[in-house]
């Protein structure tokens, strides 16, 4: 009788610890050699001593030539000693003396693989599937066979079909079918055994979504609004099927629709915020190119609001969302908890300094920026901010303040030129000329290509008495661009207007 190498492993294993008999014990083991030298050569195979075991096993072989086993266990012991050739050899000696050995088929088809003999390796494995139709392993190694080949999909999907109908309904199978039957454009297979699936498991709601998106693939709008209902039904709040239909909708613009579908998205508590943050980045970028886009983004903000009432992150995109949608009130307030929750956040005060401008706090707007630059002293841009906002409370020696620290922390030639215009602005305010024109004529140093610094310095000259110089400037202004009613006016009579 044929007996595998593994159990013949085990077993003489046992035997081993049992009757601690060996080739050299009492003459009742001597009277059965074969047993003995196999029993020692699975022992040296285990220990890893492959020279030894293969010494004993070409003993076995040469006195039981047929025996499948010993063949096996040969090619198994040659491939731990690197020889190909060999282990190939006795694998196929293996496979011939025992063909309905699937662990034989197995080991043989790979030796093939590993040579390089594709075509081999699949004949000796359909004929094992001929015997063995349900082996998973046969059916697995067969199939990544074919699929190393071209034009064998019809193979795959039969070898696939044959095992179903052989080991009965299984999860996995009607997946892989629905995979091949899809590479073959073969929907209505795949449908069919979608539905298969979703009369197994009318609760696994990714069922009727996976179909559904089959169906909308196919253009079957109402085929797939089907599929898509009966997994709203089990689960409302799935993130991935509401944004397929928010999309849906909010291309055909049905607004309504839209926003109950993104709304239940961002609801879905078994996803995570990373991921609906990465979905609002695409939210971001159909804003950026349709601006109908904009209407749902305000759902989102208040359900990120809603769900993630503590999150530093959520808040922040909800805030951002509110200031697109021109709610500076709300944004901020939602800028504000997260410098709260999390100080030392720059977009956030940034978002702060932002909204502030925006509804005209010039006053808060000074307070936070000295808030910010508690975290952020080095950052001229910030120093700008409460510079701006000092000018437009007449707080002018203030504004000098702060223009005069940004300029010792400016690195970045705009934020300088900036600084330097709100410095001339200042010191324009105050009367003082000369200075405005110092500052004005370093900022053109970096900006030459700004229209309102030359505006600007037309008006220093103009009230310093220097009209000719103040024409020209108030006409270079213009050349580079700018208009206004003002500037007209100043070239049209050569004098300053308010």
């Amino acid at each position: 009788m044929l007996i595998s190498g593994s159990l013949l492993f085990f077993e003489g294993c046992k035997l081993l610890k049992s009757e601690k008999k060996t080739t050299e014990s009492d003459g009742s083991v001597r009277e059965n050699p074969f047993d003995a030298y196999f029993i020692d050569a699975c022992t040296q195979f285990n220990l890893g001593n492959y020279a030894v075991a293969s010494k004993l096993l070409n003993k076995c072989y040469d006195l039981k030539p047929g025996e499948a086993s010993v063949s096996y266990q040969l090619s198994r012991t040659y491939f731990h000693e690197n020889d190909g050739g060999r282990s190939l050899q006795y694998g196929m000696k293996a496979w011939q003396l025992a063909p309905q050995n699937v662990h034989y088929a197995l080991w043989y088809a790979e030796r093939l693989r590993a040579e390089g003999n594709t075509t081999e390796a699949i004949t000796v494995l359909e004929k094992t599937a001929e015997t063995a139709p349900s082996d998973e392993h046969v059916l697995k190694l067969l199939d990544a066979l074919y699929a190393l080949k071209t034009n064998q999909l019809d193979k795959r999907i039969k070898l696939w079909e044959s095992y179903r109908k052989s080991s009965g309904y299984k999860l996995r199978t009607a997946l892989k079918l629905i995979e091949l039957y899809k590479l073959n454009q073969d929907y209505a297979s795949a449908h069919a055994v979608y539905d298969e699936i979703k009369k197994a498991s009318p609760l696994k709601y990714q069922y009727f979504i996976e179909d559904g998106n089959l169906y909308l693939q196919e253009k079957d709008m109402v085929n797939a609004r089907f599929n898509f209902d009966r997994a709203l039904s089990i689960n409302p709040n799935n993130f991935e099927l509401n944004y397929t239909l928010f999309t849906q909708e909010a291309a055909t613009n049905n607004r309504e629709m839209a926003r109950r579908y993104i709304g239940q998205a961002f609801n879905d508590p078994l996803t995570g915020l990373d991921a609906k943050l990465g979905y609002c980045a695409l939210l971001n970028q159909l804003y950026f190119k349709d601006s109908t886009y904009l209407a749902y983004t305000r759902t989102v903000a208040q359900t990120l609001l809603r769900v993630y009432p503590k999150n530093t992150n959520a808040i922040y995109t909800a805030g951002l969302y509110y200031e697109w949608n021109a709610q500076y009130d709300t944004a901020l307030q939602a800028y504000k908890q997260v410098c709260k929750e999390q100080p030392g956040r720059f977009d956030a005060w940034n978002g702060i300094l932002r909204m502030c401008g925006k509804l005209q706090m010039h006053g808060e707007k000074i307070a936070f920026a000295r808030q910010a630059l508690e975290y952020y002293p080095n950052v001229a841009s910030i120093y700008l901010e409460a510079a701006v906002s000092s000018i437009r409370i007449k707080e002018y020696a203030q504004a000098l303040e702060f223009c005069a620290d940004g300029l010792r922390m400016a690195l970045d030639p705009k934020d300088k030129a900036e600084l330097l215009k709100t410095e001339g602005q200042a010191y324009f305010k105050l009367g003082k000329y000369n200075q405005a024109e110092s500052s004005w004529l370093a900022a053109i140093a970096i900006n030459a290509a700004d229209a309102v610094l030359y505006d600007y310095l037309g008006d220093a000259y103009a009230l310093s008495g220097q009209t000719d110089k103040a024409l020209v400037q108030w006409k270079k202004a213009g050349e580079l661009g700018l208009t206004s009613n003002n500037l007209t006016q100043k070239i049209k009579t050569g004098k300053y207007v308010e």
